[in-house]
């Protein structure tokens, strides 16, 4: 007996035994591939990102005219650009992407043998391959057109980070250091907000993306099974071809959704930050009122590693006061100016500037109330100009400086009720302040006049013998 003949008498149709097992075969890969996604999904993620990097990503990048002069640089906010576009490159691969793929590559081949068996609806089959073709293409347009849309964002928030890592490493600028953590502070609530929007969409999209890869063909399975072989080849065939028509189309409107909205997340991000310092209205009316410079009162930092670099601290400035900060080196001077100029929040209690805290003001009320000079022509010429701001925070300017060019620079800053804090090691300069804060052991040890505390305070004057 021929094999003709044996298979049939097994099976109602030959052609019922070729497309199942071409939809079995299907089906098992696509279940292999969903189950090692959303069960080892990290692994064979970044497997497949570390392939399609330098083709997908790499063609997208040059269609969507992105410099790379600009990637090749080794700068803070160039390695921060990068690495937030492999992580959006991340995204937009997740669960599905590697399994319909995988799936689709069946698909053609499969197709193309059935053209081949059934040269008549060869045409049907070819347009269901080239509406995968486009399916492609539309893919790579979405993920153009998501990152021009998100050009924009990516660099200012890599300008951010890059601030910020500038803001940590030394004292800056008031203006610098309290807008990066400000707007920081407001692109982390932006994420957490877009992030909880489409949650349900992405969920969804995933749902879709697992219906195409396993649930799909296996339904297209079931009702081959259930025709019996009362279909014949061509609308085997034929029925093939319509069902890729659907799978590719639900998968390419799944992704071209997911893109929009990521589309959609960047527009929003990008609106809000360029909006962000409207939301602090300055105090500089109010605040001046008050005569209290620098109000502290039980202000604590602790860094992320619980370690306290600064506890307890409460003390008072009065407005065209000067204010000498000393301490031996890691007593905390440099972590109080973080606090007092708004790099850095208290982990307990509280910093008021003019009786407003400092991550309260807008930076054009920032720049108005506080000025952090850098050199010493700067300090003297924020004394003396027609608008000098009304807090100078001053570390460490006056050690190469004659003390009496630093006296008649302070005498000119408190004549013009200008409140100056000034860190210094240099103690033959502190008969010149009003007061003396000093920190001993990142706690406040004592708060007043240079006399007062050598008399008073043992440390001091042990400190004071020291540097003498």
């Amino acid at each position: 007996m021929s094999v003709d003949v044996l298979l049939d008498q097994a099976v109602p149709s030959r052609s019922l035994l070729m497309v199942g097992s071409v939809a079995a075969l299907y089906v098992a890969l696509g279940g292999l591939i969903a189950w090692l996604e959303y069960r080892r999904g990290r692994r064979l993620q970044d497997l497949f990102i570390g392939w399609s990097e330098g083709l997908f990503d790499d063609l997208v990048m040059v269609l969507a005219k992105t410099p790379l002069e600009f990637h090749r640089q080794r700068s803070p906010a160039t390695i921060v650009t990068r690495a937030l576009g492999i992580e959006r490159a991340r995204e937009a691969l997740t669960a599905g992407m590697l399994g319909v793929t995988v799936s689709s590559a069946v698909f053609v081949a499969s197709g193309f043998y059935l053209a081949w068996l059934q040269p008549v609806i060869g045409v049907t089959v070819l347009a269901a391959l080239g509406l995968m073709g486009l399916g492609h293409v539309l893919l790579v347009w979405q993920q153009v057109t998501r990152r021009r849309e998100t050009a924009a964002c990516e660099t200012r928030e890599a300008a951010f980070v890059a601030a910020a890592i500038h803001a940590r490493s030394a004292i800056t600028t008031r203006q610098t250091g309290t807008g990066v953590h400000k707007q920081w502070r407001v692109l982390h609530d932006l994420r957490i907000a877009a992030s909880r929007r489409t949650q349900v969409l992405r969920d969804l999209q995933q749902a879709i993306d697992l219906a195409v890869t396993f649930w799909g063909p296996a339904l297209f399975f079931l009702v081959l099974l259930a025709s019996g072989g009362a279909l014949s080849e061509g609308e085997i065939a034929a029925a093939y071809a319509a069902f890729g028509q659907c799978l590719l189309a639900v998968y390419t409107l799944s992704h071209a959704s997911g893109y929009l909205v990521h589309v959609e997340e960047g527009r929003t991000l990008y609106r809000d930050l360029l909006e962000a310092p409207q939301r602090w209205p300055g105090h500089v009316e109010a605040a001046l009122d008050n005569a209290v410079a620098v109000q502290a009162r039980d202000a604590v930092l602790v860094l992320g590693d619980a370690t306290a670099v600064l506890g307890g601290v409460n003390f008072s400035v009065a407005q065209g006061h000067c204010v000498a900060l000393v301490g031996r080196s890691g007593a905390g001077k440099s972590s109080l100016m973080r606090l007092i100029n708004g790099v850095d929040l208290p982990s307990a209690g509280s910093i008021a500037i003019f009786g407003v805290p400092p991550e309260h003001y807008g930076d054009a009320t920032a720049r108005k109330l506080l000025g952090c000079p850098t050199t010493w022509e700067g300090f003297l010429a924020l004394t003396q100009s027609a608008n000098a701001p009304h807090l100078i925070l001053v570390d460490e300017l006056f050690d190469a400086i004659d003390g009496g060019l630093v006296a008649d620079a302070l005498a000119t800053a408190r004549g013009r009720g200008l409140t100056v804090i000034a860190a210094t090691h240099r103690h033959c300069d502190l008969p010149a302040f009003d007061r003396v804060i000093f920190l001993h052991k990142r706690v406040l040890a004592g708060c007043a006049p240079h006399a007062g505390l050598v008399e008073q305070n043992a440390d001091y004057r042990h400190l004071f013998v020291d540097i003498q």
